[in-house]
């Protein structure tokens, strides 16, 4: 294990996130699959008292190798994403990092706002305008929505401006 090299590690964490997650997936697809395949085989068959316990026991053995395996590839997955984002916190590299979307309004203004000067915000992106100088913006960003706020706030009045939550809830 390389200690020394940090995007090196974040590479390798990224990768071991994505390869849990995928054994999360095949696991559940194949012991579904499994369980599925019992049930038509065992509908083909004469129906015994004998025959529904060992349905039913083969089912609860299947649901509960499952559960085991659902629980250790989300532990693993887990791990791996919280050292994910820790060293994306060391090395400031968030470039195939999900990012929520805020949607950010600007109210009545003469032109488009120059957002090169809030670059350190996220990544903005103009959506739409309309005719009464209303610009709507799309910012990708890490930050809250309060950050957003106080930062726009220092170059605009509240009431010129409004962000909406990337659940795309507005505050009341």
């Amino acid at each position: 294990m390389v200690n020394n090299d940090q995007q090196y590690r974040l590479a390798v964490y990224r990768h071991a996130r994505d390869v849990a997650l995928n054994w999360l997936n095949g696991w559940v697809l194949v012991v579904w699959l499994m369980m599925s395949a019992t049930i038509v085989i065992s509908s083909q068959l004469q129906a015994t008292p004998l025959l529904t316990r060992l349905l039913l026991l083969g089912l609860a053995l299947g649901a509960g190798v499952m559960v085991a395996g659902i629980i250790v590839g989300v532990r693993t997955a887990i791990r791996c994403h919280r050292e994910v984002c820790r060293l994306i916190r060391i090395t400031g590299d968030d470039h195939e990092t999900w990012k929520p979307t805020f949607h950010v309004l600007f109210k009545h203004q003469q032109a488009a706002p120059d957002t090169t000067c809030w670059d350190d915000l996220g990544s903005w992106q103009l959506a739409l305008h309309n005719q009464r100088g209303d610009y709507y913006f799309e910012l990708k960003t890490t930050l809250s929505e309060l950050e957003i706020t106080n930062t726009l706030a220092q170059r605009f009045s509240k009431q010129d401006f409004s962000v909406v939550s990337w659940l795309g809830l507005y505050v009341v």
